[in-house]
C-alpha cells in the first residue's frame, strides 16, 4: 500500500468515525508507510480517540515527527493523569518505575508510565528552532509541570548511553531541552512565583554539579603532570604477532 492511499484510508477512518482494529492500525504503524503526511493526520486521530497505547506506539515507531506534532502529544499526555497510562502497562510495554513527585493542584503525584510516554518524546530528534517556537505554545501551568519533570531526569537520566531505542533521555538531551524551556518561558518563569520553586532548585543542583566538574578538571591536570613522569601501566590484547618501539633513555 502507497503512502497516499495510507493517508487516504486514515482520512476517511476518522472522518466518518470508523474504527480500524487496533491490530491492524499497530501493524501499519510498524511496516514504515506512515511518514511525516501521514503524521499529521495520525496522531490528532490518536489524541481525539485518546488512544493511548496505539499513540505510545506511533511515537515509538515515528522517528521523523515534525516539532509541532512532538509538542502536541507532549500537551496531550501533560493533561493526563498517570493513572491514564496503566493501559501501556497491561499491553507489555516496558514502564520505567523511577517515577517523579511532581506538585501540581496542591497534591503530588507519583509518575511510572506516564513518565514512560514522555520520557520517549524526550529521546526523539528536534531542530531547536522549530522546536522552541512550539514549546511557547504550552500555558502556563503545563510548562511548570514540564520544568518539574525535567528537574527529576536532570538527577536520574544517564550521561552516557545507546540513543537507538533508548528508554530514558541522556543527561545531555535533557540540559537541551531544559535550555529550550528556559528560553522558550524565560518571561513567564521570572514573573510567575509559582515557579521561583523549582527555578531555585535547578540552580542550587547546576551549581553544585559545575563545582564537582571543576574538582574533576583539578584532578586531571594533577594527573597529566603525573603522567609526563611515567607512563600509566594499561591491558592490551596481544593477538599472534604483536610490534613494539621501545626507547631507552
Amino acid at each position: 500500500m502507497s503512502s497516499f492511499r495510507t493517508k487516504q484510508l486514515l482520512q476517511q477512518c476518522f472522518a466518518l468515525q470508523k474504527k480500524l482494529p487496533r491490530d491492524s492500525l499497530v501493524k501499519l504503524i510498524e511496516s514504515g508507510l506512515c511518514n511525516v503526511i501521514i503524521c499529521q493526520d495520525l496522531i490528532p486521530g490518536l489524541i481525539e480517540r485518546k488512544d493511548i497505547a496505539t499513540l505510545h506506539t506511533a511515537v515509538k515507531h515515528l522517528s521523523d515527527m515534525p516539532e509541532s506534532t512532538m509538542v502536541q502529544v507532549l500537551r496531550f499526555y501533560l493533561s493526563l493523569e498517570d493513572e491514564d497510562f496503566d493501559v501501556l502497562q497491561q499491553k507489555g510495554d516496558k514502564v520505567n518505575t523511577n517515577g517523579i513527585d511532581a506538585t501540581r493542584r496542591g497534591r503530588c503525584e507519583q509518575w511510572t508510565a506516564k513518565a514512560t510516554a514522555i520520557d520517549q518524546l524526550l529521546c526523539m530528534k528536534f531542530n531547536d528552532v522549530f522546536l522552541i517556537e512550539e514549546l511557547q505554545k504550552l500555558a502556563p501551568n503545563e510548562a511548570l509541570v514540564l520544568l518539574w519533570f525535567l528537574h527529576f531526569r536532570l538527577k536520574t537520566s544517564p550521561v552516557v548511553g545507546s540513543t537507538v531505542n533508548a528508554e530514558m533521555p541522556l543527561l545531555a538531551q535533557v540540559c537541551d531541552w531544559l535550555c529550550l524551556m528556559v528560553d522558550a518561558h524565560f518571561s513567564k518563569f521570572v514573573l510567575d512565583p509559582a515557579s521561583h520553586g523549582v527555578l531555585h532548585k535547578l540552580f542550587n543542583y547546576i551549581s553544585q554539579q559545575v563545582m564537582n566538574y571543576k574538582d574533576l578538571a583539578t584532578l586531571e591536570t594533577l594527573f597529566l603532570q603525573l603522567k609526563e613522569h611515567f607512563s600509566f601501566s594499561s591491558e592490551s590484547y596481544i593477538g599472534p604477532y604483536r610490534m613494539e618501539i621501545l626507547r631507552i633513555p
